[in-house]
C-alpha cells in the first residue's frame, strides 16, 4: 500500500476503552473501501496527536459468506492453519456465557533475529456473523484488545473482514522495542501481526 493511501486512511475513532474499540468503516467513502478491497489486503491506522498508533485495522475481502468466515474466526484450534507466525493456539477456559480465554504463541523471524510472543486473550463479545471482540489479559501483551468485524460484500457472497487491534508492541521484548525505536512505522505492523 502506498504511503499516500496510508495517509488518506488515517482517521480519528471515538475515544473508548480499548476493549470496546472497533473499526467503523461507515465513516469511509464506500467507493474507497470497494477500491481498496479489490486490490487485496489494506491497512488503516488511527493515530493519536503524537503520531502513535491507537487502533490498527487490517482489511481483506474473503471469498466466503459471513457465516463461513465467522465459523473460521471462532474456531481457535485451527488458527495455526492460516496464521503463519502462530505456533500454537488453544482455548484454556470457556465460560457458560460463551466467553473464552485463548492462549497464543507466535514466532517472528526478521533476518537472523527470532522473537517469540506468548499472550492470552479473552474473547468476550460474539455477535454471530458480524463481530468478535477480545481483550489481552496476560503474557507479553497485557494491555489492549481488538475485534474482528465482518461486513457482507457482493450481496453476502463474500465478506469484508476487518481485524483491529491496539496494544503496546514495545512491551514484548528488547528486539521489538529497538525495532520500533529505529522505525516507528513498524509499531502498527507489529500490532496487526499479533
Amino acid at each position: 500500500m502506498s504511503a499516500l493511501l496510508t495517509a488518506v486512511l488515517l482517521f480519528a475513532a471515538a475515544k473508548e476503552p480499548y476493549k470496546e474499540r472497533v473499526f467503523d468503516p461507515s465513516g469511509l467513502d464506500p467507493a474507497t473501501i470497494h477500491s481498496m478491497a479489490e486490490r487485496g489486503t489494506f491497512l488503516v491506522v488511527d493515530e493519536d496527536e503524537k503520531g502513535k498508533p491507537e487502533l490498527v485495522t487490517a482489511g481483506v475481502v474473503i471469498d466466503a459468506t459471513p457465516e463461513t468466515v465467522y465459523g473460521v474466526i471462532t474456531d481457535y484450534a485451527h488458527f495455526t492453519e492460516f496464521m503463519p507466525q502462530l505456533e500454537e493456539c488453544k482455548v484454556v477456559k470457556e465460560r457458560e456465557d460463551g466467553t473464552r480465554d485463548v492462549e497464543f504463541s507466535l514466532k517472528f523471524k526478521v533476518s537472523v533475529v527470532t522473537q517469540r510472543i506468548h499472550y492470552k486473550a479473552r474473547f468476550h463479545t460474539y455477535v454471530p456473523n458480524e463481530k468478535v471482540a477480545f481483550e489481552f489479559i496476560g503474557g507479553d501483551l497485557k494491555d489492549g484488545g481488538g475485534s474482528y468485524l465482518l461486513v457482507p460484500y457482493e450481496n453476502g457472497k463474500k465478506t469484508m473482514l476487518f481485524y483491529s487491534t491496539i496494544s503496546d508492541a514495545t512491551k514484548t521484548g528488547y528486539f521489538a522495542r529497538k525495532l520500533v525505536e529505529a522505525q516507528t512505522q513498524m509499531e502498527g505492523a507489529m500490532m496487526v501481526s499479533t
